[in-house]
């Protein structure tokens, strides 16, 4: 039997598990629907899912309903009217209830129009850092602009997935428009900037410490079934205290660059074969399965973060130049990648 929580939030998670799940059971969705259209007819039990026990409006369970708004008014399709219906009402309950006329959108989705660019400070693979000044505030922020796609499937999803991360070591955005061009993340501004120029910047500070920060960061992540996909010293970043935060997990999935790499040598006696493979992570701190299948795992996350840990504790030998064919014959040979 299905438990049925008092917050909105693992409200909505439970559709999505049951109701979109190929495997669940006819009984489990049912009445899962039925408990649905029951606190539908409940103004007060509506109330009790978005509310604190001290009767503040619960945010997570506010931000829930903004993004399910959101995805109802711009991705109708892949919303069951079960749970549109739902949203809806619960909209039109807490207006009743409390005179909040709820802004169709989540907190966290913003407009190029709400920040003045300023100058660029990093190119990576697939976007470009800025500084920008938020409107609203006259706060400095960085700005990670990604590359014009005309689609990222997924993309939304992920968005509303990590904004329920928090976790001292990471370095989370703050704010994103991830559907209209130019898709953007906002994140605190780190003057500091990645560890190798604060190592360079610093060259007694402690290395195990920082490192230790990056273990937690990535055990956090792992433990929340997040893979970063791109872990290396250009994303991790130093704050104003010198703590390392992990940045950028998960946005290299949604960038796939294609390269012809070798097959494994099967037979070893057999002429090399190459064939094409999508990659998403930085060749040089991919791990050798990488090179053949091209997904990422916690398992490649692994090897990243030892590749990282080496250049953290020999800062000069970052930007060796090794060509990626001559990467993956290194790895996959295991020689140490320089």
């Amino acid at each position: 039997m299905i438990a049925v929580s008092p917050q909105l939030t693992v409200q909505v998670d439970m559709y999505s598990a049951i109701l979109q799940s190929e495997q669940s059971r006819k009984e489990d969705r049912d009445q899962l629907l039925r408990e649905l259209e029951r606190i539908k007819s409940d103004s007060s039990a509506m109330m009790d899912l978005m509310t604190e026990r001290s009767g503040k409006l619960d945010q997570e369970s506010i931000d829930a309903l903004q993004t399910l708004l959101h995805k109802i008014d711009h991705q109708p399709e892949k919303v069951l009217p079960a749970i549109r219906d739902f949203a809806e009402v619960a909209t039109q309950t807490l207006k009743t209830q409390t005179n909040v006329d709820l802004p169709r959108r989540p907190p966290w989705l913003v407009s190029s129009k709400d920040f003045q660019k300023c100058e660029e400070f990093g190119r990576g693979r697939f976007s470009t850092m800025r500084k920008a000044i938020w409107r609203k505030s006259s706060m400095e922020v960085a700005l990670k602009e990604l590359e014009d796609r005309e689609k990222l499937e997924g993309l939304f999803e992920d968005i509303v997935r990590w904004r329920e991360l928090e976790h001292p070591c990471l370095h989370a955005f703050t704010a994103a428009q991830p559907i209209k061009l130019p898709r953007f993340f906002i994140y605190k501004f780190m003057p500091n900037g990645n560890v190798i120029d604060y190592l360079r910047a610093n060259p007694k500070a402690d290395t195990g410490l920082l490192l230790l920060h990056v273990a937690l960061g990535m055990e956090y992540l792992h433990r929340h079934s997040v893979v970063h996909g791109n872990l290396n010293c250009h994303n991790i970043l130093i704050d104003d205290q010198g703590m390392a935060l992990v940045a950028d997990f998960g946005i290299s999935s949604h960038f796939p660059v294609k390269h012809e790499m070798m097959k494994p040598l099967v037979p070893e006696d057999e002429p090399r074969r190459w064939h094409t493979v999508n990659i998403t992570g930085s060749l040089h701190w991919s791990a050798p399965e990488t090179f053949e299948l091209g997904a990422t795992s916690t398992s490649s996350d692994v090897w990243s973060f030892a590749i990282t840990a080496y250049e953290v504790s020999n800062p000069a030998m970052t930007d060796t130049g090794i060509q990626p064919t001559n990467v993956q014959y290194s790895s996959s040979q295991a020689v140490r990648t320089p």
